[in-house]
């Protein structure tokens, strides 16, 4: 009987040390897999930066590059130094390119395109530096070609109204030519 109860010992013993086994490949796997788990998961948050990032860029590249759908020399005339003025010009020129949602670095390819050529030369004359900064070729613009006083007095008094504008156009250019005048001359009071 101590023969049996040994066996029977032993063989408890082995279905014991068989289950702590067991017991452990089941721990080990059941670790293994919350490893793997852990792994895939950063895998994948890996690849979703990564992908916000590569958006993120071609946006920025898209804002840079991003050009006019609509031909701007359809919708800004040519500066004429003879008739127009080049204070309104440039603004009518701003006004348009700001609707366009063209950055203001991007202007002076679209300025010089519209003016004529022995503007564009002047322009070109400058130094390289300030021929590309806007705001500098906009005021030496306006000291070059800026209307006297004599000359807007004489647009103002010998304006007519030509039959394809309005009213209120032939208003706004009189009212203009009056505004640079008195500005010119100095008065700030009547």
């Amino acid at each position: 009987m101590a023969e049996q109860a040994t066996e029977k010992d032993k063989l408890e013993l082995a279905k014991k040390e068989k289950l702590l086994h067991e017991n452990g490949q089941l721990k080990r796997v059941a670790k293994n897999e919350r490893v793997e788990k852990e792994r895939l998961f950063e895998i994948e948050k890996l690849k979703i930066e990564l992908e916000l990032q590569t958006i993120s860029q071609n946006e920025a590249i898209a804002q840079e590059t991003d050009q006019p759908k609509m031909d701007v020399r359809r919708i800004v005339p040519r500066f004429n130094p003879k008739e127009d003025e080049i204070g309104l010009y440039l603004t009518i020129f701003e006004r348009q390119l700001k609707f366009l949602n063209i950055p203001e670095s991007k202007w002076i390819p679209y300025l010089i395109s519209s003016l004529p050529t022995e503007i564009a030369q002047l322009i070109a004359r400058e130094d390289e530096e300030d021929s590309q900064d806007y705001r500098k070729v906009k005021e030496m613009l306006l000291k070059r070609y800026r209307l006297t006083a004599d000359r807007f007095r004489q647009l103002f008094s010998h304006h007519k109204k030509s039959p394809d504008t309005t009213w209120r156009d032939f208003y706004f250019e009189t009212a203009s030519y009056f505004d640079g005048w008195i500005t010119e001359i100095n008065i700030k009071d009547f």
